[in-house]
């Protein structure tokens, strides 16, 4: 004969006595007691576990205390899942299904197959109420309960302590800092238990040898808590070895890769106008060239790092103009000194280089004065100017722009050299003229031949000796061409020894040479020195 568990007598005799109870009150005419006090039942409390919901029936299987359920009552309680007799007849006086063993280990809890709660009917080890401990069996039949292991005292449950898939959350129980709610913090130690040390907290570092703020680009950083001494947290700097060179420095025109971008002297222009005051500037190969100046400024000196020194229209030392300074303690105003001062004029007479004949309609500009000085050519080519030593702009149409100082072997300006005799030559050389540069040709005077070249300038160019017949007919000695110069002021000469002889020449005349314009010069000073 099966003996039921305590619990399960004391079942069996209130409901015994319940129906005993509804029985008598029945038929007194009273109203019968309820004989299911389960989900139907009011109550005014929540529950708090499976035992407040027990309805005291058997064959509907065991209600649960779910308050957050959906299909929860009042009371927060959900019927059984399904009745605990799939595999046989369900006997409610007997609480039992069928012939069903329903508590195989002695625990008295009834197995699952039977009705009951028990998770391992085979194990007297494992019923619902036991004690959780840690280990990988769910001794309590409650999957979410791993036992409660925390030798840190952070909360957080040992993750030794498992059932099945679900483990406490503390890696480490020697660290109270350490679990996987846990913060990452720079210590050297796996904080949030993922399996990574200080993610996401280290600090990468580069070493910066020029003390200027940014790291060596070349190097791989470091990830460390701290930056040491001499590392710096931003990398980029392409030289460790200059301190003035780094992503944030500023861009000269230097030909050095100032800002570390990758690009040479970009914006070189706007650099080299801002360090040259009153000027118009290109960046030529690191260099600032002067290829104009503002206003009335003049660059007087021919010297590059002060820019256009001079305002001609207010210098007294050149007062409208290079060269022509006032007389002692007179001011110059508009170009004009305080005391009269006379001009000479000159009459002249503008020609073609190649064939002599005069060139009519030629707009003649004096530069680099504060008053507008100029002349246009008469239908015989001639014109009047006021006498400067300084340089003229000619415009004539067949021709390119000259940029010319005035020769010293003619006393005036010109002559020029045609559009279609200069192009004639470059085809016949295969040579191409580039716009952005400048063209100076040079006519002999002396018989100088033997220097070779005659002529260079620190602004470059390619050296070539033309024909005398090309550009200047009648002399024997032939042209030399400086083909695609760099724009700016340059003076023009050159040097030669030759069996001990020592040569030199240069036009007394400084040039100011202008993108896509000719600069036509004769008349050389040479000196030769012998040992």
């Amino acid at each position: 004969m099966y003996v039921f568990p305590v619990t399960t007598r004391l079942r069996r005799t209130a409901s015994l006595f319940t129906f005993l109870f509804g029985t008598v009150a029945s038929g007194c005419g009273g109203t019968a007691a309820p004989e299911d006090a389960g989900s139907d039942s009011p109550q005014v409390n929540t529950c708090d576990s499976a035992i407040d919901c027990n309805d005291g029936l058997f064959c509907n299987g065991v209600e649960m205390c779910a308050p957050a359920s959906a299909l929860a009552d009042e009371r927060g309680c959900i019927d059984a899942e399904a009745p605990p007799c799939a595999a046989a007849v369900c006997d409610e006086a007997q609480d039992s299904c069928g012939s069903c063993e329903d508590d195989a280990d002695g625990d008295s809890a009834r197995s699952i197959a039977c009705g009951g709660n028990d998770c391992d009917d085979d194990d007297p080890n494992r019923f619902p109420g036991n004690l959780e401990v840690c280990d990988s069996v769910d001794q309590d039949c409650d999957p979410a309960t791993v036992g409660d292991v925390d030798l840190d005292n952070d909360q957080a449950i040992d993750d030794a302590c498992c059932n099945g898939a679900v483990c406490g959350t503390d890696c480490d129980e020697t660290r109270p800092n350490v679990n996987r709610l846990a913060p990452e913090v720079c210590d050297g130690f796996d904080n949030d238990c993922n399996t990574r040390i200080d993610e996401g907290v280290l600090v990468p570092s580069w070493p910066d040898a020029d003390n200027d703020g940014w790291g060596d680009a070349a190097a791989t950083p470091t990830m460390t808590c701290t930056v040491a001494t001499g590392r710096v947290t931003r990398g980029g700097d392409c030289n460790e070895g200059n301190v003035l060179i780094h992503p944030e420095a500023t861009e000269f025109c230097n030909s050095v890769n100032d800002d570390c971008d990758g690009s040479i002297d970009e914006n070189g222009a706007a650099v080299c106008e801002a360090t040259l005051p009153g000027s118009e500037a290109l960046c030529q190969n690191g260099e600032c060239v002067i290829t104009g100046c503002n206003g009335t400024r003049v660059d007087c000196n021919g010297v590059f790092t002060d820019g256009c020194e001079v305002d001609v229209c207010t210098s007294p030392a050149a007062c409208d103009g290079c060269g022509l300074p006032c007389q002692a303690q007179a001011t110059c105003g508009g170009g004009q000194c305080s005391h009269n001062r006379s001009f000479p004029y000159s009459l002249t007479v503008l020609r073609d280089a190649l064939t002599g004949e005069p060139i009519p309609g030629a707009t003649i500009t004096v530069l680099g004065t504060c008053i507008s000085y100029g002349a246009v050519t008469n239908e015989q080519g001639a014109f009047e100017l006021i006498y400067r030593n300084g340089l003229v702009r000619i415009e004539a149409p067949g021709y390119p722009v000259h940029i010319q100082p005035r020769s010293p072997v003619t006393g005036s300006y010109g002559p020029l050299i045609s559009q279609a005799a200069l192009d004639a030559w470059l085809a016949s050389e295969d040579l191409t003229a580039d716009p952005t540069r400048a063209i100076v040709i040079a006519n002999f005077v002396d018989d100088m031949q033997n220097l070779d070249p005659l002529i260079r300038t620190t602004r470059g160019g390619t050296h070539h000796y033309v024909d005398g017949g090309v550009f200047s007919p009648g002399t024997q000695e032939p042209d030399q061409v400086l083909l695609n110069v760099l724009p700016g002021r340059a003076r023009v000469g050159g040097s030669v020894n030759v069996n001990g002889c020592g040569s030199s020449c240069e036009v007394e005349a400084e040039l100011s040479l202008e993108p896509g314009t000719v600069t036509y010069v004769d008349g050389f000073r040479c000196t030769t020195v012998c040992a």
